[in-house]
């Protein structure tokens, strides 16, 4: 009995070390190919859809310290310094609007987030800002999923279970392999 749950116990922690290997490699695979602000080399989508009236997020690969360096200025405004941002959009190639944005301050914890703004129409806009180009809109309608941030927490999540399984297992065989010792001793 006890050899019958060892052996299940190691085929599972032997599936589950595969599976969680095979999807450290897919989030590899995956990690580049997303349209985010945090994805290596992702560029903005051309458009995105909105809904007007709803609020939506600026990002830029590097957030508020990135467009910093890009040369983007400070400005003092009535809730303190904030990116002094310049931002247009179009939809469908119409020509460039003024976009009303509400900037984050340079210190913030934001990873990408730069700023946010009400959705001046609805459709698919282009957002693009004086000083950095086109922007990302995370959280519009057409917004890239993550999938390889699944992947990664579906392989730490099996890689865990099943090392430990995998270290149950061989403690449990050390310690029969302890007892047939003894056994043959007396």
């Amino acid at each position: 009995m006890a050899t019958a749950t060892s052996s299940r116990r190691n085929a599972i922690a032997v599936g589950l070390i595969l599976v969680g290997l095979l999807s450290l490699g897919m989030w590899r695979l995956v990690s580049g190919s997303e349209h985010q602000a945090f994805a290596k080399g992702a560029t903005p989508p051309a458009s995105s859809k909105v809904t007007a009236g709803d609020t939506y997020s600026l990002a830029v690969p590097g957030g508020a310290t990135a467009m910093l360096d890009h040369g983007i200025s400070k400005v003092t405004g009535a809730y303190g310094t904030v990116l002094g941002l310049t931002c247009q959009w179009s939809i469908d190639g119409s020509a460039n609007q003024a976009l009303t944005v509400s900037a984050e301050a340079p210190d913030t914890k934001a990873e990408t987030t730069v700023g946010h703004f009400t959705a001046p129409a609805s459709g698919n806009i282009s957002v693009s800002c004086d000083g950095w180009g086109r922007m990302f809109i995370p959280d519009a309608e057409s917004g890239s999923s993550d999938p390889s941030g699944l992947f990664l927490l579906l392989s730490i999540i099996t890689l865990t279970i099943g090392a430990s399984l995998a270290l149950s297992a061989g403690y449990q065989g050390s310690l029969a392999r302890a007892e047939r010792r003894d056994e043959y001793a007396d």
